[in-house]
């Protein structure tokens, strides 16, 4: 049997990042937003208030911190599995995912195995800018640049994604 798509990405950096962002949560996002934005009305209020002090300074300090803690977060976790690859491996990790009528197979060209996917098991879909992402159980993705496809036509390859995973693909 002839595959439809194949599509091989190679795991940079900067796909990691998009990955990571892409996957959050939209709560998570509020988590650290929330408290910061509370801590600059406090700084504000106490400025206003008591004048410039020691106090909203702290809080503009703490603000920023939980600003950069929080949207500085998809970019840990990419340089963290990043490095983790190119400790692995010594370079950065390059997939290919070939797509048939009944599953996907992921070759791992680092580690040359090839694993088969049925489509059952992609639990969502999802797309970035320049990413598709096939989200699995367990924290886990797969992502497929929009530009890296070497076989069948890319512009089709949304519409095949709704046929397989019904109900999954959100965008």
């Amino acid at each position: 049997m002839e595959s439809i798509f194949e599509n091989t990405t190679t795991l940079t950096r900067q796909n990691l990042t998009e990955l990571a962002r892409t996957t959050a949560p939209k709560w998570s996002w509020l988590t650290g937003l929330i408290p910061a934005l509370l801590a600059v009305l406090a700084a504000v209020w106490g400025l206003v208030k008591n004048g410039i002090g020691l106090g909203p300074g702290l809080l503009l300090l703490a603000a920023a911190a939980l600003l950069i803690t929080t949207f500085g977060a998809p970019g840990r976790v990419a340089l963290r599995v990043a490095r983790k690859n190119h400790e692995r491996y010594g370079c950065e990790v390059t997939v290919t995912l070939r797509f048939y009528e009944d599953r996907i197979v992921v070759c791992n060209h680092q580690e040359q195995t090839e694993a088969d996917l049925p489509y059952s098991g992609v639990t969502a879909v999802r797309q970035s800018r320049r990413l598709y992402l096939l989200v699995l159980p367990g924290r886990m993705a797969l992502l497929l640049e929009k530009t890296a496809f070497t076989k069948g036509d890319p512009a089709a390859f949304a519409a095949f994604l709704r046929r397989q995973c019904p109900g999954r693909v959100a965008f």
